[in-house]
């Protein structure tokens, strides 16, 4: 009787002694799958065989090199433990019979089981098959035997959904770095200033740090990109608007003299001359973005609005300096928008 057989990895020992075990299917067999453990000790093969659903078993043990070699199934130069690892790649390998190593299994009218390995050769155009025959005899098992198997069923079963569960705690590792990269890699970084570095400086101050997969702040003014690609780069800057003193209205006098009409003609013309020197003034202030020192847009203020915005949409590379700056004072909260919009 055959008690006790430990299911483990394969093993190997300084002795020769070696063995694998395992689980295998059988086209052939009704049976859906086997515990086999096949061994070599002394220079003597043995192979054992459960029925996983049954618990029965089968053993052929102390099995010499001729008692499976054959003058027809001989590989030259094969050692006993070659044998055994051509034996063990048809346990584990597909069951067609187009692959260089397959198996087959039959129960015979004695309740015994006939194993047969098949082996494809092949030497330069020539291909033959080498086929190996077992029987192996029923093996007679006590209660104590069925309980051990069915612990090691629930051994192996426990093994497998600890992996299943090692495996799910890698892919939720996995999801989770994703969702965090996803988090912090934004395409959208956004800066706020309420003015410039001093009152002589047209480079406005933006606070915040920006994204260090994006564009960073260096915070004298320069905005370091750190993501190549095309970007649409907008800002709305708010102005101060310039406080004029309200002229009083020129009364004519209908009653006046020409010399009069003529002084206050001339009158009319110098605040002509005034008002298109203040509009060239107005011309003058104005935000520009700038890229590694050239600007690339201008927007400016107007009467009618103290916002000015330039937008622009411009490749830039890793490394390259955004800056915008004013000419006019800033008043409120400005903002600037960067935005990657492709690779």
């Amino acid at each position: 009787m055959l008690r006790g057989l430990k299911h483990d990895s394969t093993t190997a020992s300084d002795t020769g002694e070696v063995k694998f075990e395992g689980r295998t299917s059988f086209e052939s067999s009704p049976g859906p799958f086997y515990r086999y453990s096949i061994a070599l000790k002394d220079n003597k093969m043995s192979i054992w065989m459960e029925d996983s659903e049954s618990k029965k078993q089968w053993f052929k043990g102390g099995m010499e090199k001729g008692d499976y070699v054959t003058t027809d199934n001989t590989i030259t130069g094969a050692s006993v433990a070659d044998y055994l690892e051509f034996f063990q790649e048809a346990l584990v390998g597909a069951q067609k019979d187009s692959s260089d190593s397959y198996r087959r299994l039959s129960i015979l009218k004695a309740g015994a089981l006939d194993l047969k390995f098949i082996l494809k050769l092949r030497v330069l155009h020539s291909a033959w098959e080498a086929t190996f025959a077992f029987q192996l005899d029923p093996v007679s098992i006590e209660r104590i035997d069925i309980l051990e198997s069915k612990l090691r069923d629930q051994e192996d079963e426990l093994r497998k959904i600890d992996v299943l569960e090692s495996k799910l705690r890698e892919q939720e590792k996995k999801l989770n770095n994703l969702q965090l990269r996803d988090a912090s890699t934004s395409n959208l970084v956004e800066f706020r200033a309420t003015g410039t570095f001093s009152s002589g400086s047209q480079k406005i101050r933006w606070t915040g740090d920006g994204s260090i997969d994006l564009v960073v702040n260096n915070h004298n003014g320069k905005l370091i990109v750190r993501r190549p690609g095309v970007y649409v780069i907008e800002a709305a800057v708010k102005g101060v608007a310039d406080a004029e003193d309200d002229e009083d209205e020129d009364y004519v006098d209908c009653d006046s003299t020409d010399e009069e009409d003529k002084d206050e003609v001339e009158i009319d013309s110098e605040l002509d001359e005034e008002d298109e020197i203040e509009s060239d003034d107005d011309e003058d202030q104005a935000v520009s973005l700038l890229k590694n020192g050239e600007c690339i847009r201008v927007d400016f203020f107007t009467d009618e609005c103290s916002i000015a915005s330039p937008m622009a949409i411009t490749r830039l590379k890793d490394g390259d300096e955004l800056m915008v700056t004013s000419t006019c004072k800033l008043e409120g909260t400005s903002t600037l928008f960067i935005v990657c919009i492709a690779g």
